[in-house]
């Protein structure tokens, strides 16, 4: 029994660091999808100013290019983040899996102990109430 005891609480811990990673992780997808919406709406303000000046025009193509690459950079950042995520996920279903296994069985050995102590303890008492019987009849 002391053993399950320890597997859950190990399988608990392990859940607990997974639900923290979790949520690290779900903070930077949020952050790079901010980012993502950020740079957009920069690229329409420098859009918008490159239409009405002919400077910005000019270098306007230089601009799109690197804000394409800091879009793509973003994109596959998102894309590794979100595999992360899954991968965690998945990680942490088994856990709660393997949790509740453990838990379900620690249980039934608890009842099965409970039940032969039960068992036990009503055979120590009819062994009494025999012998009591035995008493008074021999009495």
């Amino acid at each position: 029994m002391k053993s399950l005891s320890t597997l859950i609480r190990l399988n608990k811990f392990q859940l607990d660091e997974k639900k923290r990673a979790l949520k690290e992780l779900q903070e930077l997808a949020q952050n790079l999808h901010s980012s993502l919406a950020q740079l957009k709406e920069e690229f329409d303000r420098e859009q918008a100013i490159a239409k009405e000046s002919f400077t910005a025009a000019q270098v306007f193509h230089q601009y799109k290019a690197a804000i394409e690459q800091r879009r793509a950079t973003l994109l596959e950042s998102i894309n590794q983040v979100d595999d992360e995520i899954l991968g965690i996920t998945n990680e942490m279903t088994d856990l709660f899996q393997d949790l509740k296994r453990f838990e379900i069985t620690e249980s039934e050995r608890t009842l099965t102990s409970k039940k032969s102590r039960d068992k036990k303890e009503e055979r120590a008492l009819d062994d009494q109430a025999i012998v009591r019987y035995r008493r008074q009849q021999g009495s």
